[in-house]
């Protein structure tokens, strides 16, 4: 391994034979100073321990040593750092039970990366903490953006996202929605915006429950229900089913069961063609026409 020594680090070195023009350093060790540096200038420098001209080694007295030993509350015996001088380094922490790898760049906002036993962690020197463990947890302090330019699969067994603010998606292509159980949805509002055709198919049974009114309307085309197989109900069970312009063309067989009163008021005329059999009364029948009567037999 290769590394240039900070200023200030204990080293080895020779004289190439023994020429003292040509010294040759081949070697760094930790030092421990036993009497405390240089204080000041003009001094007897004899009275006095190792000094760093910059005064920033020996880092600290009383049995540490004069080197990088990482963070403060590793042992120097049980951590190995290798620091270049702008502040890049890399940390071997063998402490018992707490055994890791620390990469760190240098400068104001340094950014770091520790490998522990079971646990990935990446700090940046703008806010983002990314953790990864048998659970994952990313905090984000400003803005996030997520660039990807291939696909994006993400497979979990259960999911929860929740939004403060507004919540903006905006995909280009298309949208597949696969739900194999059953799916609730909860909003203070829907305002639902399609451009194109609309298609909704549920293979079981399908409900619409408002509690408030419930409005279906097409701008400018029609509204079509139908049943292929079985028929289309609707029913209100304390109000009533009203129509403002209605027209009824039926070509299979109806039947009309009517187990209350009939009230009808019509303000036009009214035209009957029968092509098959009348309808026969067997109660009673009152009907009061101030026009005139046609029956053509």
């Amino acid at each position: 391994m290769y590394g240039i020594p900070c200023q200030g680090a204990h080293v080895f070195v020779f004289f190439e034979n023994g020429n003292v023009q040509q010294p040759r350093y081949f070697a760094t060790a930790p030092g421990i100073p036993r009497i405390p540096a240089t204080k000041g200038e003009g001094e007897d420098e004899s009275k006095y321990g190792f000094s760093d001209p910059d005064g920033i080694y020996p880092l600290e007295t009383g049995g540490q040593p004069d080197w990088n030993k990482g963070d403060t509350s590793m042992d120097y015996l049980d951590a190995f750092v290798l620091e270049d001088k702008c502040g890049n380094r890399i940390v071997f922490d063998s402490t018992p039970g707490s055994e890791q790898i620390i990469i760190q760049n240098g400068g104001e906002k340094r950014s770091k990366v520790s490998l522990q036993q079971s646990t990935i962690r990446k700090q940046s020197g703008t806010g983002t903490d990314i953790t990864q463990t048998g659970e994952r947890e990313v905090r984000v302090k400003g803005d996030d953006t997520t660039i990807i330019n291939g696909d994006y699969i993400r497979t979990n067994k259960n999911a929860k996202v929740s939004t403060i603010g507004d919540h903006t998606e905006n995909i280009s292509g298309p949208k597949d929605h696969s739900v194999a159980g059953i799916e609730n949805r909860t909003s203070g509002g829907l305002a639902w915006n399609v451009k194109g055709q609309t298609t909704i198919m549920t293979g079981s049974e399908a409900s619409f429950v408002s509690d408030m009114d419930t409005n279906i309307k097409s701008n400018t085309q029609s509204i079509k229900m139908e049943a292929t197989l079985i028929n289309i109900e609707m029913l209100a069970l304390l109000g009533q089913i009203k129509s403002q312009s209605l027209s009824i063309d039926m070509l299979a067989t109806t039947t009309a069961a009517f187990k209350g009163a009939i009230t009808t008021n019509i303000g036009g005329g009214i035209i009957t063609n029968v092509d098959g059999m009348m309808t026969t009364v067997n109660g009673s029948s009152v009907c009061m026409i101030t026009g005139g009567v046609i029956l053509i037999g």
